[in-house]
């Protein structure tokens, strides 16, 4: 390419007294192939950045072999000794609680399935249940389902969650107190949130209803675990959780719409 200035020109702008540099323009094609090179390199570092995101949606979650029962007597009456504790492994048949009722009779709370008791609704003796108040809350164990943990994550009252954002196939950490986290995977979703009223009434840990009434609202997952790896666990047992969900495109991100 021929140079707009002649060195003549140059020369004679000097010996004026005109010491200005002579300048050499850049192709513009240059600049183009530059341009592309900078834009391609940006590009790259957002897609290796920002595209294998995963943001963490953080809950609790429950080992559940089966589900809950809560027991209690047809009758109002007295609590009396002999209620069976939490933690104790029963069998269909078992006598879990004796309540006295105002005739001075004793009825008994029947175990109705195997399981672990769960919770005592009140001291082991000396109080008063009403008729079909529940007594105890009995973990089932007679329906095998594995190492399975029910997960309870925000809803959308609570966070930006939306169906999608927890899949199938997720990653999940289990991080009990007093273990190391355990890996998981969801195994199936409720694509959509629920009243947590609605769930907290089966959830027979106060823990578990109190975490629930802060939400607001609930969406439910179940999370498979490696054979044995829950086996450590009563019914029952809670812990946090995190998921590994709503993988974030470039696109999203920029935008401001991740969570």
């Amino acid at each position: 390419m021929t140079s707009p200035f002649r060195k003549e020109s140059v020369a004679a702008l000097r010996a004026a007294g005109d010491e200005r540099p002579m300048v050499a323009l850049v192709p513009a094609r240059r600049w183009l192939t530059a341009l592309s090179l900078i834009v391609m390199l940006i590009a790259a570092i957002i897609f290796a950045t920002v595209a294998t995101t995963k943001d963490p949606i953080r809950g609790i979650g429950y080992v559940d072999r089966g589900g809950f029962v809560a027991l209690g007597a047809n009758t109002l009456g007295i609590v009396q000794d002999g209620v069976v504790l939490p933690g104790t492994p029963v069998k269909a048949g078992d006598v879990l609680a004796r309540v006295i009722n105002s005739d001075g009779a004793t009825v008994r709370v029947i175990a109705p399935v195997p399981g672990v008791v769960m919770q005592l609704l009140g001291p082991p003796t000396g109080w008063v249940s009403r008729q079909g108040d529940p007594i105890v809350v009995l973990a089932r164990t007679d329906v095998q389902v594995g190492a399975e943990a029910t997960l309870l994550l925000p809803g959308l009252a609570a966070t930006e969650v939306v169906a999608g954002d927890v899949t199938e196939g997720s990653t999940v950490w289990l991080e009990p107190a007093d273990r190391q986290p355990l890996k998981c995977v969801v195994e199936s979703v409720r694509p959509y949130a629920q009243p947590a009223e609605s769930v907290a009434e089966f959830m027979p840990d106060p823990y578990v209803a109190s975490y629930l009434a802060d939400l607001g609202s609930v969406q439910m997952a179940k999370a498979n675990c490696p054979d044995g790896s829950l086996d450590w666990a009563l019914p029952g047992a809670v812990m946090k959780v995190t998921v590994e969900a709503g993988s974030r495109s470039p696109l999203k991100a920029i935008l401001g719409s991740g969570s």
